[in-house]
């Protein structure tokens, strides 16, 4: 998982440094001195200082990590998938009770890869197709590091960001079930789960949840959150605090990386403004393309090319100019452009780029790029099916 971690962090650095590259050379263009950029970067500076949505990221990384090395998840899940419910609702709490403590589609890939390798009596095929899924819905899940992304970016409510996606989320978790996961056969071992775990794991989703809608910030639900699950690993003795001084380390450079991302977006984002650029840009695009569904379809073939090339986070980052243009012009719902446009970028997923999911499954599951595509076709026609429904609606 490390090296998948730091692989992925590669990417990040690349893009810090071409958003650099980008706002020097629009600052020069529009003739931009050192005094404004000076000022325009402490602008941007102040803005993500006082974003929780930000500030959030690396906490609840941690907490993710803390939940894995702890076993917690492990627990929960052998005690959902013995118990004896109907097996939608085995799935439907499979997902939804581990993705809320799992911002990451990195994470939740690599653990839900080793999970089932260890623990599902499946054919590679019903393995990988639940795997993807998995990720694909922690893309869009309520509380992802996307979602909190989208909502820092546009100046959304964080938590009318989350309840919309707390819909969409349940949309695409009954279509896909129904459409993938009803026919195919999964047994999976049947250990004991750890009771004491499990009845923690339910208290700690149910504190998390009923403070994120109270009038508490996010930040403060989820930092106590892992002070307790931490104290409660400490005294189960679940912890090897060396391992885990690495993976804090990991975790903080992570997140370091993204926040400065966002800092030199934002800083960008400043100078089109300051400059007038976006006032080019909009007449440019109103002059070509005046239709509003035109302007989508647009967009998406930009940004399905960006895909084949780029992680879906980076893609919702680096496009972020353009669309925030767009919903402004053509005055698009922010929180419906958002699930559909988040939905679609979940088809990254399907590209081969190095140290994301389909790498995982090529060296976990010894098997070729090209024997995976028929895999993934139905999930993909979902996929594009459902955010061009909800596109519709903006």
């Amino acid at each position: 998982m490390v090296e998948q971690i730091n692989g992925f962090d590669i990417y990040l650095v690349n893009i810090f440094t071409y958003l650099v590259s980008i706002s020097l050379l629009i600052a020069f263009f529009l003739n931009i001195n050192l005094g404004q950029l000076q000022f325009l970067m402490y602008i941007s500076l102040k803005r993500v200082v006082n974003s929780d949505e930000l500030f959030v990221i690396p906490f609840f990384l941690l907490l993710s990590q803390l939940f894995i090395k702890s076993k917690l998840f492990d627990s929960n899940l052998f005690f959902i998938l013995n118990s004896k419910i109907p097996k939608f609702f085995k799935f439907y709490f499979m997902f939804f009770l581990t993705c809320s403590f799992l911002p990451s589609a990195v994470f939740a890939n690599s653990y839900i890869v080793r999970f089932l390798k260890m623990n599902c009596f499946a054919s590679d095929e019903d393995k990988i197709c639940l795997a993807q899924f998995f990720s694909v819905f922690n893309f869009i899940s309520p509380i992802s590091i996307p979602i909190l992304i989208y909502a820092y970016l546009l100046r959304l409510p964080i938590k009318t960001v989350i309840i919309m996606f707390i819909l969409l989320s349940h949309i695409f978790f009954i279509v896909g079930y129904l459409y993938l996961l009803k026919k195919r056969n999964y047994n999976f071992m049947r250990k004991k789960s750890n009771k004491i775990d499990v009845l923690f794991y339910f208290f700690i989703m149910i504190f998390f949840y009923y403070y994120l809608f109270i009038p508490e910030s996010i930040m403060k639900v989820v930092s106590v959150t892992i002070v307790i699950t931490f104290v409660y690993s400490l005294f189960t003795r679940k912890l090897n605090v060396v391992r885990n001084a690495l993976l804090v380390r990991d975790v903080l450079f992570r997140s370091g990386v993204i926040v400065s991302i966002l800092i030199m977006l934002f800083f960008m984002n400043m100078i089109i403004i300051y400059g007038k650029y976006n006032v080019l840009t909009s007449n440019f695009f109103t002059s070509f393309l005046s239709d509003r569904y035109i302007i989508i379809v647009f967009l998406l073939c930009v940004s399905f090319i960006l895909l084949q090339f780029i992680d879906p986070m980076a893609v919702l980052i680096v496009l972020y100019p353009f669309y925030r243009i767009l919903i402004d012009e053509y005055n698009f719902n922010e929180y419906v452009f958002g699930m559909g446009y988040i939905l679609f970028l979940s088809l990254g997923f399907f590209s081969y780029i190095k140290n994301l999911v389909i790498e995982n499954y090529i060296l976990k599951f010894k098997i070729s790029y090209e024997y995976l595509g028929h895999y993934f076709l139905k999930l993909m026609l979902l996929i594009s099916l459902l955010s061009s429904v909800i596109m519709i609606f903006i």
